[in-house]
């Protein structure tokens, strides 16, 4: 339901619905079972070894989860961010439909959100108030995608990335995501593209149900760590003299 979190937070780092574990730990260190059977896979094990997780993001309700989804496709990540922060400046902490409804599009296209975005996050508003009353926490991950990918503005990807980060669920593998498409590519040695390229990464996928969404935080880890590095090796070769007026 927009704006409820998930109930008895303190009782565990995961979440629970009846007896399922229904989302990923809240902590940088996955648990040992997670460990323990993503270590089966070579690489996987290599990467648990030799990387700290960043903190997943959090969102404080699933309009902002989704808001967030929409702003970032397709753009680089900096760019994104800036105009992510930008937009909650001119919300409420916990805002409401009613309150992205209520924005100018002029507002939002000032802060740096597309005309074609702006029509989005009006859309999931919409979508969000008339069902208010969903029992979201109870849907299955297949019901979830399903529904939220009937908004105009809200693919597979968006919803995916959605049901990992706001709804913690654990075996999430967004194979469009073009981060993990990279990381897959080069830690795999897959010389392939496209749909071949998806099919062989949800195929390498299956060994880690099911705690697929870990097994992306981890290559999405490798990226972003990967891309660090390779910037730092570009200054230390063409070092910036800091003198120069």
């Amino acid at each position: 339901m927009e704006g409820q979190d998930y109930p008895d937070k303190s009782v565990s780092k995961f979440y629970r619905f009846s007896n399922l574990k229904l989302s990923i730990s809240l902590s940088n260190q996955p648990p040992q079972e997670v460990i323990t059977h993503l270590s089966r896979d070579s690489v996987m094990a290599e990467l648990i070894d030799t990387l700290t997780l960043d903190p997943l993001p959090t969102q404080p309700n699933l309009l902002l989860s989704l808001s967030r989804s929409v702003i970032y496709q397709q753009l680089a990540t900096s760019a994104a961010k800036a105009i992510f922060s930008r937009f909650q400046l001119i919300l409420d902490a916990n805002p409401s439909a009613e309150c992205i409804l209520s924005l100018p599009p002029q507002q939002l296209h000032d802060i740096g959100v597309s005309k074609s975005k702006t029509q989005y996050l009006y859309n999931i508003a919409e979508f969000l108030n008339q069902h208010r009353d969903l029992a979201w926490v109870s849907l299955p991950d297949d019901e979830i995608e399903k529904s939220l990918t009937t908004i105009r503005g809200i693919g597979r990807w968006s919803a995916q990335i959605c049901l990992m980060n706001y709804f913690r669920r654990p075996d999430i593998f967004p194979e469009l995501d073009l981060g993990l498409q990279k990381a897959m590519i080069s830690l795999y040695q897959l010389n392939l593209q496209g749909k071949q390229l998806r099919e062989k990464m949800l195929l390498i996928s299956k060994q880690w149900i099911p705690y697929r969404s870990t097994a992306s935080l981890y290559l999405w880890q490798w990226k972003r760590n990967e891309k660090i590095s390779r910037s730092s090796h570009s200054t230390d070769q063409h070092p910036t003299n800091m003198n120069l007026q």
